[in-house]
């Protein structure tokens, strides 16, 4: 399963990021249930398993999970909707 695809308008090709579960700079499995693309031009993608962020200038992830142990993460696994504040 491919998780999404960032196509290059200069080279007209694609990028396939397909998921990994140990590795936090890959996107996590799980559903996609949002896209949202902020004011900064930032894609986010909220999923059963949290929050992923594309990180364009790397071309890699950085995930926003639910720790029970920490009171500042995610309060649950599953993310429907993401706004801008």
């Amino acid at each position: 399963m491919n998780f999404s695809k960032s196509h290059n308008r200069n080279f007209d090709n694609f990028t396939n990021y397909k998921p990994e579960d140990n590795n936090l700079k890959k996107p996590g499995f799980g559903t996609i249930n949002d896209i949202f693309e902020d004011s900064g031009n930032r894609l986010w993608f909220s999923t059963e398993k949290g929050i992923n962020l594309l990180v364009k200038e790397k071309m890699e992830f950085k995930r926003f999970l639910h720790d029970q142990n920490d009171k500042f993460s995610l309060q649950g696994e599953i993310v429907q909707t993401l706004n801008q504040d």
